[in-house]
């Protein structure tokens, strides 16, 4: 890069001098152009600037300089000769005649000699330029910024705010890894002269700083993003739009603001359109604060319709990411789910109970398991029943109402898949800390039964047989205590006693009949086991009708 650079120093240089050669042999050309068969008193004014070489012309060329300023300064004479205005003049002005035209050939011949000898003179103080600069970046190489500093004072003494100066001293920033000053004075020195060379490397300084601004932005560092920014005399707007970003970050909107309007829309529109946002969504969330107290105030009074338009409008929010807070999301999925779960509408209830779980099964309400629960065993989803009751045991405490509840629908769940002795242990836990715990929505009655039917179901006949006598003590008003009794004695080949007791369970007066699918078939059975055919196939008919599969198979074996 250095020893580039040094190139790039030397064509510049030589650029510089090059117009220098034209552009005096422009000047000393347009002198005698003016003067020219006015004399040896003719005071010629101070020459235009020089032109642009035409084409043909040589830039290196003092002689093609002076032939155009020549021409020019004659041609201005005579147009400038013209005017009204008296200058002073000698009582004879023909003296000029005196002076022959060899002589005047002579005077233009020693006229030009003095460019060409400063011109020669300008060619060796670039030479010593060309020298300083390639030292001045040597030391720069080595680091010795001391010594470097010596060659930029000694050129700003030659050449007072020439451009190399800057260049040279925007090289010692950028070996520092100043990469804001390497800027400022690369700006400077492209200001002093813009050409493509020092736009070039004005371009790359800018790159230096964007990219430790963008490493900045990468790390979070914005208030340093903000501070650097700052050292920046002239910033380009890409480095303005690194500043705006900074501001975005550390939620100052209206600088940033400020700052992106100014940049390309093709870099800031993404964050001027997320300003937007905000600032909609700062409006929002100040009515949604609101909302939630009325919210607050609807589910205590258990108003659940009013509670579910408040909650569905808060859906729409989140749908349009107004609200983003996924613990707050999380809380409105849940109450939706408590809402339409006492307003019956199981499928959206446990759709948005699944939601509330799905974001994330730590910070979700245990509700929401609840829920899925109860649901669950509605829909005769045993496994999911038995997953989300689990769930919801190990955030309750032993003195919760629920969880009891849990414990029970478990026990059922576990009955339906087969596993008894999972089922019983969660009896016994029931059973055992039955005046413990917060549970009274089933009978002690109850969970013998239960018990005793797992039991029978592990043909462990004995010890169901004393549950039940247990069970009918407590309660022998309730059908399906009965009905376990009876089953027990089908399984005991107890046929009347069988009929007896499933008689019983039939005549109580028990909400929940489901246990009749299952006595009509044990009685149906017991009856063509005595011989009684024509009762038992009624029997089996009605247990047929209620869909047990096996009244079905005994009817094609003894009723046919």
């Amino acid at each position: 890069m250095k020893k580039i650079f040094i190139l790039f120093l030397l064509l510049n240089c030589n650029i510089v001098w090059n117009q220098t050669r034209f552009s005096t042999g422009f000047n000393a050309g347009y002198k005698v152009g003016w003067c020219y068969d006015k004399g040896i008193s003719c005071i010629p004014p101070i020459p235009p600037i020089a032109p642009i070489p035409k084409i043909g012309e040589d830039m290196n060329s003092y002689e093609d300089g002076y032939n155009r300023g020549f021409t020019m300064g004659k041609e201005d004479s005579k147009v400038k000769g013209q005017s009204t205005r008296q200058r002073y003049q000698t009582s004879e002005p023909e003296f000029i005649n005196i002076i022959s035209e060899s002589q005047k050939a002579n005077y233009r011949a020693i006229q030009n000699q003095n460019y060409r000898v400063l011109a020669e003179l300008q060619q060796r103080r670039y030479q010593e330029l060309t020298k300083v600069v390639e030292l001045c970046n040597i030391a720069i190489d080595y680091k010795d910024f001391e010594e470097a500093y010596k060659w930029i004072k000694l050129i700003a003494n030659m050449y007072p705010n020439h451009f190399v100066i800057y260049v040279l001293q925007s090289n010692v920033y950028y070996a520092q890894g100043d990469w804001a000053n390497a800027y400022n004075y690369a700006y400077t020195a492209t200001s002093i002269t813009k050409r493509d060379d020092t736009i070039d490397f004005l371009n790359e300084r800018e790159k230096a700083v964007l990219n430790y601004l963008s490493e900045l932005i990468n790390k979070r560092k914005y208030y340093e993003v903000i501070n650097y920014c700052s050292l920046i005399n002239k910033p380009s707007y890409l480095m303005e739009f690194y500043k705006g970003i900074a501001y975005f970050h550390i939620e100052d909107y209206i600088t940033s603001k400020k700052i992106l309007k100014k940049v390309p829309a093709e870099y800031s529109r993404g964050y001027l359109d997320a300003i937007k946002k905000i600032n909609l969504k700062a409006k929002i969330i100040t009515k949604i604060k609101k909302e939630d107290s009325i919210l607050n105030s609807c589910l205590q009074k258990k108003d659940y319709q009013k509670s579910l338009k408040i909650l569905s409008k808060f859906e729409t929010y989140i749908d349009k990411n107004i609200i983003d807070n996924e613990k707050y999301i999380q809380s409105i999925y849940t109450n939706m789910a408590m809402c339409y779960f006492y307003l019956n509408n199981r499928i959206s209830a446990y759709s948005y109970a699944t939601k509330a779980i799905d974001m994330s099964s730590d910070t979700v309400a245990l509700s929401c398991y609840i829920i899925r629960a109860y649901i669950g065993f509605h829909w005769e989803r045993w496994e999911e029943v038995i997953a989300d009751s689990s769930q919801a045991l190990i955030k309750l405490e032993k003195k919760d109402h629920d969880f009891g509840e849990m414990l029970f629908i478990r026990a059922i769940a576990e009955n339906k898949i087969g596993s008894y002795n999972t089922s019983n242990s969660d009896y016994n836990f029931l059973i055992n800390n039955y005046e413990k715990i917060n549970y009274k929505s089933n009978s002690l009655a109850t969970l013998y039964n239960n018990k005793a039917y797992n039991l029978i179901l592990l043909k462990e006949y004995e010890d169901a047989e004393a549950l039940i006598e247990k069970a009918l003590l407590l309660d022998e008003k309730i059908g399906y205590i009965w009905d376990t009794k009876g089953t027990l004695d089908f399984y005991l080949g107890n046929y009347q006693e069988a009929i007896t007791s499933i008689t019983k369970a039939l005549e109580c007066t028990d909400q929940d009949k489901s246990f009749h699918i299952d006595s009509f078939y044990y009685r149906g059975m017991s009856y063509i086991l005595l011989g009684n055919k024509e009762k038992g196939c009624i029997d089996l008919e009605k247990s047929k009708k209620l869909g047990k599969k096996e009244a079905q198979e005994a009817i094609n074996k003894y009723c046919k």
